[in-house]
């Protein structure tokens, strides 16, 4: 009996190490955008904070002198869902009845409107860093629209037509993680609705784009506003899907899944995230997930195996710069936080 109360003492001590380490310090508020605009587009490096918004205006933020640097766009870029700062300049996405992109080099803003995103929902872009970027948009007569550029997204040739999309299956806009690339040829997707299904695709640029691809089923909920809402990976075969349903933001049921074999097969969480999450990323130098949803932001630190709360704040979007996390939320404001982990 006193080995067996032991070995419990031990495991719970074990448990409190294992899951007590990551502490928000401090939560910092700053209005980046206008207060009657919503942010799901983040980006934070040596030049500032950059956030693409429900109104159409990309804000470029200088955190250290903490004031408003400059700002792009206007009403014809309503509803900047995703963006990606490269080498090359600043490329946003607009979501809407039909998709356009806005490219921003320097203080020069030009847009990029092509016959091809006529009347499509765009939903995600990613791009490697020599310039090979993909952008998805919602199903069009039976097909996931899907697009590549390779001159950093200056131009997009059509990839649409060749994975086709069952009734009711699609993409989301909540926080531009949906696609993620994996190499100048590859990359993967994920979508939700009546499936939820992760996506592995190969390219290669010639006269045309020849795509090839195969597709596994997750165990999400089906229907609609339910399934995969955002993908991150932890190493070359480890991937991890949070989402759920957002019209029940407090329902943790099958909220995240998680593969170690390249999306081939699928595990749920054993203690999933406290509710529908619409964002999740990865910090590699402390090896930590986070992910965020309306009710709050969670945390794990053993591959999205269990989940703890770090914080009840609101969070469209998450990303991660010299050890602080930022979100994106309502009326144009971004929350900083202090991360302390031991």
């Amino acid at each position: 009996m006193k080995k067996l109360l032991l070995l419990k003492f031990a495991l719970v001590l074990l448990s409190q190490v294992v899951y007590g380490q990551v502490k928000v310090e401090q939560i910092q508020e700053i209005q980046v955008g206008a207060d009657t605009c919503y942010a799901r587009a983040i980006h934070v490096d040596s030049t500032g904070l950059y956030l693409g918004t429900s109104n159409g205006i990309l804000y470029h933020y200088n955190l250290e002198k903490d004031l408003l640097k400059a700002q792009y766009g206007s009403s014809e870029m309503v509803e900047i869902r995703d963006l990606y700062r490269s080498q090359q300049g600043l490329l946003t996405m607009k979501s809407g009845s039909t998709g356009k992109l806005m490219w921003v080099e320097g203080q020069t803003t030009r847009y990029i409107d092509t016959v091809i995103f006529d009347s499509v929902f765009l939903d995600v872009l990613d791009m490697t860093s020599t310039g090979v970027a993909v952008m998805m948009g919602d199903p069009v007569n039976g097909f996931f629209s899907l697009y590549c550029s390779f001159d950093y997204g200056n131009t997009w040739s059509n990839m649409s037509y060749m994975i086709p999309a069952p009734d009711g299956e699609f993409g989301y806009a909540a926080s531009g993680s949906t696609l993620k690339m994996l190499s100048d040829t590859s990359f993967v997707f994920v979508t939700g609705g009546s499936k939820s299904v992760f996506y592995t695709v190969s390219f290669k640029k010639s006269e045309f784009v020849e795509l090839k691809y195969t597709k596994t089923e997750m165990p999400f909920e089906s229907g609609e506003g339910s399934g995969a809402f955002s993908m991150t990976s932890i190493d070359d075969s480890t991937f991890v899907v949070v989402g759920g349903n957002y019209t029940e933001p407090g329902k943790r049921k099958k909220t995240c899944f998680v593969s170690s074999d390249k999306g081939q097969t699928w595990k749920p969480s054993d203690k999933m995230p406290n509710g529908y999450r619409s964002c999740v990323i990865y910090d590699e130098e402390n090896e930590i997930l986070y992910c965020s949803g309306r009710n709050g932001i969670d945390y794990s630190l053993d591959g999205g195996k269990r989940w703890k709360s770090l914080s009840k704040t609101l969070a469209f979007s998450l990303t991660l710069y010299k050890g602080k996390l930022y979100g994106t939320t309502r009326n144009g404001k971004v929350k900083i936080f202090s991360i302390k982990v031991d």
